[in-house]
């Protein structure tokens, strides 16, 4: 994992690490079962309050979705956050088209956030063509 840039707390924005893992780009138009899963991990003592994953169309600079995570976790020592969100959308795209999952946190809190790609399984973007 890496961390992400401070202005995620007031925006949108992709996660910095292995970025290819959280876009994918349309080969052929048509329309499209596009799914997505996002998992935020972090151990320390948060204060967000909530967080939120979209898939958004770089290309046409629209949104296809917006998934709430769960709030924080107590856990023995304190509060953390490890949560996961998901979310589908049928509809047609053009070719060219780039999808790309992206995060928002809302809370008071100033610590790094790691979204994770590795073998805890995690963030995964898949556009499956169904249709003319």
């Amino acid at each position: 994992g890496s961390s992400l840039p401070p202005s995620v707390r007031s925006s949108y924005a992709a996660a910095t690490n292995n970025t290819n893992y959280y876009t994918t780009t349309i080969s052929s138009g048509g329309t499209y079962l596009v799914v997505a899963h996002g998992r935020l991990a972090d151990w320390h003592y948060r204060k967000d309050n909530w967080w939120s994953m979209r898939v958004y169309n770089k290309k046409r600079s629209t949104t296809l979705f917006t998934s709430f995570g769960t709030h924080r976790h107590s856990y023995e020592g304190g509060n953390t956050m490890d949560a996961s969100t998901s979310g589908f959308w049928i509809g047609k795209l053009n070719e060219g088209d780039v999808l790309e999952q992206q995060y928002h946190l809302e809370g008071p809190s100033t610590e790094d956030v790691i979204f994770f790609q590795d073998q805890h399984g995690s963030s995964a973007i898949y556009a499956i063509r169904i249709g003319k």
